[in-house]
């Protein structure tokens, strides 16, 4: 009897703290890009197609990996946006500032973006 491998998913919580609101996303976890490679990756549909199916990346590497994140964007191909289905789409977050924590245990992560909105991300397995 053959197993079907397990993939590894994540929920992205955005909380915007001005305006009091959240959104929430289930999708791949691509990694981090730098804002001029967001500003390519806007005018290249080529490189859109190539960022979303790469590998996912584990959020224990996020974690160990990056010290600084200022001016970093984090990148997930999303297949749910709120209870909505969505369609080969892309995430990409606003800047980022720093990781405010980590959780191994939990495979939780923390960050805070550069206009002090809060990005969460939990790694699940299905």
């Amino acid at each position: 009897m053959t197993t079907k491998a397990k993939k590894k998913i994540v929920g992205i919580d955005l909380y915007n703290n001005a305006e009091g609101s959240s959104r929430s996303y289930k999708g791949r976890l691509l990694g981090f890009i730098t804002t001029e490679e967001f500003q390519a990756m806007i005018n290249n549909k080529a490189l859109q197609n190539k960022i979303y199916t790469s590998e996912t990346v584990p959020v224990s590497l996020l974690g160990t990996k990056f010290d600084d994140l200022k001016e970093m964007r984090l990148v997930a191909s999303v297949k749910e946006a709120g209870d909505k289905t969505v369609d080969k789409t892309l995430f990409v977050t606003e800047p980022l500032y720093t990781l405010s924590w980590y959780y191994p245990e939990d495979k939780t992560i923390g960050i805070v973006t550069k206009d002090n909105n809060m990005v969460i991300i939990a790694e699940n397995e299905v």
